[in-house]
């Protein structure tokens, strides 16, 4: 069986990690301590959850979705400006979103 587009883009989203640098590159002087990163990395995956939860449910509410998938919008934006994620795989994430919501409301 094929994984769909929404699980492929949770995959790539689940696969994607904090490290050990905080913000501005600083470390923590603990190995695996929890830093910022860690929490907005959490707080991403934590709204694709959400956004996929409401993607698969029967009779999906535009404004939910749109909602949802800005709130993943955000937090990819968040990932960048720490660098926790490459221009290239941002921008690739983000045009996933945007066609997944478009094919989630059009139907």
């Amino acid at each position: 069986m094929t994984p769909t587009r929404l699980n492929q883009f949770v995959e790539q989203i689940m696969k994607i990690e904090a490290g050990y640098a905080g913000m501005g590159g600083a470390s923590s002087g603990i190995v695996g301590a929890f830093g910022s990163g860690t929490q907005m990395i959490n707080s991403l995956r934590s709204n694709t959850i959400a956004f996929a939860t409401a993607y698969v449910q029967p009779g999906k509410d535009r404004k939910q979705l749109t909602e949802l998938s800005e709130q993943v919008e955000g937090s990819l934006y968040s990932i960048k400006l720490i660098n926790g994620i490459s221009d290239t795989k941002f921008e690739a994430l983000v045009t996933e979103l945007h066609t997944l919501l478009d094919t989630a409301t059009t139907k």
